[in-house]
């Protein structure tokens, strides 16, 4: 029988949303293994000096409000250590943050390439998803796609008029 271990990280409410709804909660990441791998490569096998206020020092108020719990199994703990320094948190939240929000700009962009209006195509993504409205907000994600929405459509090939109709991407 495996046994488990917890690390509990702070992080972004939306972050914990994602994590908690994939991979249940506590998160075992084994079923994405990508996501899996990098969290492991971040581990590291000596206490930091101040891992214990990492959670409530300037990540744990300003910037990240929740925390989440992430399994690991004792051979892990092992192998790749149980603690996590601040850059480390940092880079794993950076990591989790752009994943969503490629897959937020996906979702949405090719719901709107099929017709249906932007903010519809937001509610819609909130609800397969499972975000509500205070771990990810409707402005926020409709911020980001007008900030990037335009370099994702041109990276991936979605052409959308301002109406939401499709058009016909054609190589010139």
């Amino acid at each position: 029988m495996t046994h488990y271990t917890t690390i509990t990280i702070p992080c972004k409410p939306y972050v914990k949303r994602f994590l908690v709804n994939s991979f249940g909660n506590p998160a075992d990441l084994s079923y994405d293994k990508h996501i899996k791998k990098y969290f492991l490569h971040l581990l590291s096998r000596r206490v930091h000096r101040n891992a214990a206020r990492v959670n409530f020092k300037e990540y744990g108020k300003l910037i990240y409000h929740e925390e989440v719990q992430i399994a690991i199994n004792e051979e892990e703990f092992n192998r790749y250590g149980f603690s996590m320094h601040r850059k480390a948190v940092f880079d794993f939240n950076l990591f989790l943050e752009g994943y969503i929000k490629s897959m937020t700009r996906l979702f949405i962009l090719t719901c709107q390439s099929f017709g249906m209006k932007r903010m519809q195509a937001i509610r819609e993504f909130q609800e397969t998803f499972g975000f509500s409205e205070d771990d990810y907000s409707s402005e926020n994600i409709l911020q980001d796609i007008k900030r990037n929405g335009e370099k994702f459509q041109k990276r991936y090939g979605i052409d959308v008029r301002k109406k939401g109709t499709p058009t016909c991407n054609e190589n010139k």
